[in-house]
């Protein structure tokens, strides 16, 4: 369908006439004549008929009037929409992330992101890392962030960029007499009451995994699944815990948990952003990627940290 044959047949519909037409377009009339006769011919029936000077509609052009006009409205509708996704600095964004970096990462870095570019908005879908590559291929999302150990990324058309590094640490309550040191010995943590996430977690299979090549063995006096529940356990000098830092960043600024690095064995996770490198960028998308990584080194060290309530 040729749009402007469309339009210079619901503009002569409207003016009822070639010449008022030709002039509204800036067209010859000789122009116009040819438009309407070349739709005629594409839908095989006459849509006007000239009785004296003035132009009516046949019962043909009369049922093609209001579909002329909706398709009309629905093509400027769409040139305004590309227009606007492709020079304008609103848009839409849909996340995916993991349930780790979806609680611990994403609703911080979302909302300083909209704080800067207020006009857009963000959608969030939380999956498995796997599941958030293959919606990155089928285009079911913009962007990923997901956390890992070992992570691999499954797919060559990923590009991938490094945001952050998240430590285990271990924590202990307020009251215990650890929260003043600055750094503890994975030897040290042998023989206390640990704490630690069921043996399904990843985070339990990695801290598992490195203890056994240093050949330290945990005294593990639960296993707990909900992650709150052990902060809340820790908090009341119930045991210790080994936990992501970023899990515990806001309860040790508060003075409830204090975090302590651990010497001598390197319990790191890595966050990183991942899209697809043939996905047209819009500029949404592109203040995105900039922005996760102008404030990485800004983020990584609140991340770090320090125990704001250490005792003297």
């Amino acid at each position: 369908m040729d749009m402007v044959k469309l339009k210079t047949f619901y503009t002569a519909a409207k003016l009822g006439s070639f010449t008022k037409t030709a002039e509204s377009l800036f067209f010859t009339q000789p122009a116009v004549s040819l438009q309407i006769k070349d739709l005629e011919q594409e839908y095989g029936a006459q849509l006007f008929e000239r009785i004296g000077k003035k132009l009516r509609l046949t019962h043909a052009g009369e049922a093609l009037l209001p579909l002329a006009e909706q398709i009309l409205s629905a093509y400027m509708e769409s040139q305004a929409v590309v227009e606007q996704a492709r020079d304008s600095t609103s848009g839409s964004i849909r996340t995916g992330a993991t349930n780790y970096t979806g609680i611990h990462f994403l609703p911080e870095l979302i909302s300083g992101y909209l704080k800067r570019f207020p006009g857009n908005k963000v959608s969030v879908h939380l999956e498995y890392a796997s599941k958030i590559q293959a919606m990155l291929m089928s285009n079911e999302i913009d962007i990923g962030i997901v956390g890992s150990n070992q992570f691999r990324i499954l797919e060559e058309s990923l590009l991938e960029t490094e945001l952050y590094r998240d430590s285990i640490t271990a924590v202990v309550g307020p009251e215990h007499p650890w929260c003043s040191r600055t750094s503890i010995s994975c030897e040290e943590l042998a023989g206390e009451p640990m704490i630690l996430p069921i043996k399904a977690s990843l985070t339990r299979q990695y801290i598992e995994r490195r203890f056994s090549m240093k050949k330290i063995k945990l005294n593990i006096a639960y296993e707990i699944e909900n992650i709150y529940m052990i902060k809340k356990m820790v908090e009341h000098n119930l045991g210790i815990s080994l936990l992501n830092s970023s899990e515990v960043r806001r309860e040790s600024e508060a003075g409830w948990l204090c975090r302590i690095p651990i010497e001598g064995v390197e319990i790191q996770r890595r966050i990183i952003m991942l899209y697809h490198r043939d996905k047209p960028l819009s500029a949404a998308l592109t203040q995105m990627i900039d922005f996760l990584t102008e404030t990485r080194e800004s983020y990584q060290n609140l991340l770090i940290g320090s125990n704001s309530q250490k005792k003297n």
